[in-house]
């Protein structure tokens, strides 16, 4: 009813005359030289680009860190440290192969039990032995 009296509501003529702004500022690319690989890309450039720079800030260089720590942690094993493995089992080391990353615990002091094990199971050290015999306590 409205538009048979002429009068419109605001709403209609705002979107009418968006509407037609947009579609006046379109450009058509021309025919006869359609927009190329290059020209597509280069838009999409940027953004790929920060977001690969963001993935290695967050992602690659944390982890590089704690490989970096791990291994330093497990080249600074050495003899009678007690060590946790990863299944739980309190040991203590006895002979440290570097070459091989191969470590000897015993983990029975009573029947002296040893077991090789791949340096990478430990853990945890618990306590120096070695530092708490010739500290004070």
């Amino acid at each position: 009813m409205l538009l048979e009296q002429g009068k419109r509501p605001f709403m209609f003529n705002a979107l009418t005359w968006m509407s037609w702004q947009l579609l006046a500022q379109q450009e058509k690319p021309a025919a006869d030289n359609p927009p190329g690989l290059f020209d597509m890309l280069s838009g999409m450039a940027l953004p790929i680009g920060m977001i690969i720079v963001l993935y290695i800030f967050l992602m690659v260089l944390p982890q590089r860190r704690e490989q970096k720590k791990a291994q330093e942690f497990l080249s600074s094993l050495k003899k009678n440290d007690q060590v946790i493995l990863q299944g739980g089992i309190l040991a203590t080391i006895m002979n440290v192969q570097k070459e091989q990353d191969i470590i000897t615990v015993r983990i029975d002091e009573s029947t002296n039990t040893k077991m090789r094990v791949l340096r990478s199971s430990v853990v945890k050290v618990v306590q120096d032995k070695g530092a708490s015999e010739s500290g004070t306590e």
